[in-house]
């Protein structure tokens, strides 16, 4: 039996730059053997590769242009033992040679672009104009040269892996607070109740014979994200909405007076984007996966969501309502990642929007999820 038997270490630092990240394992052989002069070499390698296929219409047949552009990201060799081999016929145990190999932090491309060792990434993208391929692997190769009875043999394993970035457990998210302003609402429903004993006479017999112009409540809507979402994290991701009125430009008869504002659906997307490129040839891919946010909070069993006012309209955290939070399988973590959103709602009966897109950093917890497929082995003699 021929394997490859590892486990990854990963001591973290504050800065993604200066982590230490190693790869150590152990390279395993049952199966028998007996050569005086052997070698062992364990060889980490990354490697990225885009393949774009468009369709051009030539006489009205459909052609399709492959084009592959293929990138070495790191290649370490080293070797590990060097010397004879005796694993007997009936051996039960596995005879091993230990390895350790530190991952660099950066790279050189074949561009001469030195940047930050990239995370693993698979990417697949079709529509009416092609398909993009295009991913970013890593692998652990074995190899056991052994000379017996005079001729060469080889031996081979491959091992997969795969290589994202670690963060610690964040127990805060930062978070910016974006601002959405001039937001306008009229209705008659905006108007205190005929019970309210702070209206005046005139007011009340002005709503009454509908005399009056239309109130109008002037507010800006604040919507609390994240900076960074951590993958499978501990915390739920903060999605605040906050409505901040605007007195100034607020109509006389309904100055703090309070309002019944309610929520009637919050969605949001995370986008990851892709830039693939052979050449001239630029491709943008955009992946997206939906929160689902609206289908968490009808599952509670509302309808919508009602933002109290004591005072002032107080903020109303959705995401700690419903446990917002977001797997690794939901997203990869090494493109530019983003963040859009929409909130509607009602105030005094009439409808507000509010959207937008930002740019949001994602991270991983831990290993948990990370794909480890079997080594692949292989003999061949020379």
């Amino acid at each position: 039996m021929w394997a490859l038997s590892w486990t990854s270490f990963w001591p973290l630092r504050r800065r993604i730059a200066t982590w230490l990240r190693t790869q150590f394992g152990e390279v395993q052989r049952i199966r028998h053997l007996v050569s005086a002069d052997a070698k062992v070499t364990i060889k980490l390698r990354g490697r990225a590769k885009t393949k774009i296929t468009s369709k051009v219409n030539v006489s009205y047949v459909n052609v399709n242009i492959w084009n592959c552009d293929r990138d070495d990201i790191i290649e370490i060799e080293q070797t590990i033992y060097s010397g004879p081999v005796h694993i007997p016929e009936d051996s039960q145990e596995a005879q091993g040679w230990p390895f350790s190999i530190d991952m660099p932090q950066v790279y050189t491309s074949a561009a001469g672009l030195t940047a930050l060792l990239p995370n693993s990434v698979n990417v697949f993208h079709k529509d009416d104009e092609g398909k993009v391929e295009a991913f970013i692997e890593y692998a652990l190769f074995a190899e056991l040269t052994a000379a017996v009875s005079g001729s060469l043999k080889k031996f081979e394993a491959t091992l997969p892996i795969h290589i994202r970035q670690l963060t610690p457990i964040l127990t805060t998210l930062d978070t910016s607070d974006l601002l959405d302003k001039a937001h306008v609402v009229k209705s008659r429903q905006l108007m205190p109740s005929s019970g309210d004993a702070e209206r005046s006479t005139s007011k009340k017999l002005q709503s009454l014979f509908k005399s009056s112009p239309t109130p109008a409540f002037a507010f800006d809507i604040q919507v609390t994200l994240p900076d960074v979402i951590q993958l499978e994290g501990p915390n739920p991701l903060p999605l605040k909405v906050r409505v901040i009125p605007d007195w100034s430009k607020t109509s006389q008869e309904i100055v703090n007076v309070p309002q019944k504002m309610t929520l009637t659906r919050v969605s949001a997307n995370s986008v990851s984007l892709t830039v693939a490129a052979h050449n001239k040839l630029i491709k943008h891919v955009e992946q997206r996966s939906n929160f689902k946010i609206w289908g968490m909070v009808r599952a509670l069993g509302k309808t919508n969501i009602e933002i109290p006012w004591s005072k002032e309209p107080e903020d109303i955290d959705v995401g700690e309502l419903v446990n917002l939070r977001f797997g690794a399988d939901r997203v990869v973590p090494s493109h530019s990642n983003f963040l859009e959103w929409e909130i509607i709602g009602r105030i005094g009966g009439e409808k507000f929007t509010t959207k937008g897109v930002r740019p949001v950093s994602v991270v991983c917890l831990g290993e948990k999820g990370a794909y480890q497929p079997r080594p692949i082995t292989r003999e061949r003699k020379h």
